[in-house]
């Protein structure tokens, strides 16, 4: 198809999503440095932008590999805490506000869903029944009941059913569009 500008704002963005009902679409815009420019890094985050078009609004000032599940009106970020006695690997979810800007910004109920000791990665399947998680070099899948509280996840979980899915190894863990796969 044709390309299509959504935004003519400058920054560094980076993982584009597309919300399941294709009318938002979230991302992250980084800081620059290093080896890119530093120009365009303020104000960097998890934005929201309506695929129709009109500004982008930051969900979130933390979190990076945006990504959805059932709903189009939450969004579940990666987060790592680093601490002298142990790293703690979290998926959250934000409520995305509504993108009208004559309207009032919603409250973001934000909320932890899974933690991980040892998790590199969390990948959501499109109905957001199942979450499948990075951890030592393997993949693994666990159910993610809608209870409300964090899960806990691990290779030897025991609060929630959960299975190895990689023989070898696995890195940049994904459901298809369907969710009947892990890629």
């Amino acid at each position: 198809g044709e390309v299509r500008t959504l935004s003519s704002e400058r920054g560094h963005h980076a993982r584009p999503v597309f919300s399941p009902d294709g009318k938002t679409v979230v991302f992250e815009k980084r800081g620059g440095g290093y080896l890119v420019s530093p120009l365009w890094s303020s104000e960097t985050g998890i934005y929201a932008l309506a695929f129709d078009g009109g500004p982008m609004r930051r969900v979130s000032k933390r979190g990076s590999r945006p990504q959805f599940g059932a709903r189009s009106d939450r969004v579940y970020l990666s987060e790592e805490e680093e601490s002298k006695d142990a790293d703690v690997h979290r998926l959250f979810s934000i409520g995305i506000p509504g993108l009208d800007p004559n309207a009032a910004r919603e409250a973001l109920d934000e909320r932890v869903e899974v933690e991980s000791a040892n998790a590199t990665e969390f990948a959501l399947s499109p109905d957001g029944k199942y979450v499948a998680f990075a951890e030592r070099f393997q993949v693994h899948i666990a159910a993610l009941p809608a209870t409300g509280r964090k899960l806990s996840v691990g290779p030897k979980g025991a609060a929630v059913p959960t299975a190895r899915v990689s023989k070898d190894a696995g890195d940049h863990v994904q459901f298809s569009g369907d969710g009947a796969r892990l890629y």
